[in-house]
């Protein structure tokens, strides 16, 4: 799969994305928190629309496929692999949007 374009969370399901931040904040969770998981969470949009499919087509093989992804690609900056702390953050994360989109 090619390289996403950087900059491209302002354009992809920003709706999505201000409704997620909105509701992480809610539940209480650190400013530091909210804004990293909406930034990986709009990475897994990203990639969702990329891929041709629609939020509303989100399923289990989309995560898995996603993660399986993000263990193959390099990190953007600075080359190298992501990390598994970095991976558990984006299931984490993908957790976390499963619960937003069922609230």
């Amino acid at each position: 799969m090619e390289k996403l374009e950087r900059g491209h969370l302002s354009k992809v399901n920003r709706g999505y994305l201000l409704g997620y931040e909105r509701w992480l904040s809610a539940q209480g969770y650190e400013q530091a928190v909210v804004y990293n998981s909406v930034r990986r969470v709009g990475y897994f949009l990203a990639h969702q629309q990329h891929s041709g499919k629609a939020l509303s087509d989100y399923n289990k093989p989309d995560w898995e496929g996603y993660l399986a992804y993000s263990r193959r690609r390099g990190r953007q900056m600075g080359g190298g692999a992501l990390s598994g702390s970095y991976l558990n953050k984006i299931a984490l994360d993908i957790e976390r949007l499963q619960g937003y989109l069922l609230a």
